[in-house]
C-alpha cells in the first residue's frame, strides 16, 4: 500500500474539488490514503475518497515557502511509499499508472 501525495497550497483551494472530482471519475477504484499537502486549510470530508489535509504550517510561524511544505509533507504520511502527484496535474481520462505498476 502507498498513500497518494497531493501538493498543493492554500491559495489554491477552489482547484480541490474539481481535482479531487477528476481523480475519482477517472480512478474509480482508489483505495489508497490521499494527502493533500496543504499549509493551514481543510477541506471537508468527502465520502468518496479518503483525503486528509496535512496543515503543515505551524499556527503562529512565517509562511511556509512551497518547497518548505513540500518538504514538511512526507512527516505526515503513515506508508513506507510514496505517490507525489501536483495540482497542475489534471486528469483527463483513466490514470496514468496502476497499483499493479507502482508495486513493480
Amino acid at each position: 500500500m502507498f498513500t497518494l501525495l497531493v501538493n498543493s497550497s492554500d491559495g489554491f483551494e477552489d482547484c480541490w474539488e474539481p481535482f479531487f472530482t477528476l481523480l475519482g471519475r477517472h480512478w474509480p477504484r482508489i483505495s489508497v490514503p490521499i494527502l493533500l499537502n496543504t499549509e493551514r486549510k481543510d477541506r471537508q470530508p468527502s465520502d468518496r475518497l479518503p483525503v486528509q489535509c496535512s496543515r503543515v504550517q505551524p499556527p503562529a510561524a512565517p509562511r511556509l515557502t512551497w518547497i518548505e511544505c513540500l518538504l514538511a509533507a512526507p512527516y505526515h504520511v503513515k506508508r513506507a511509499l510514496l505517490c507525489n502527484s501536483g495540482r497542475s496535474c489534471w486528469l483527463a481520462s483513466s490514470s496514468l499508472f496502476s497499483y499493479s505498476s507502482v508495486h513493480a
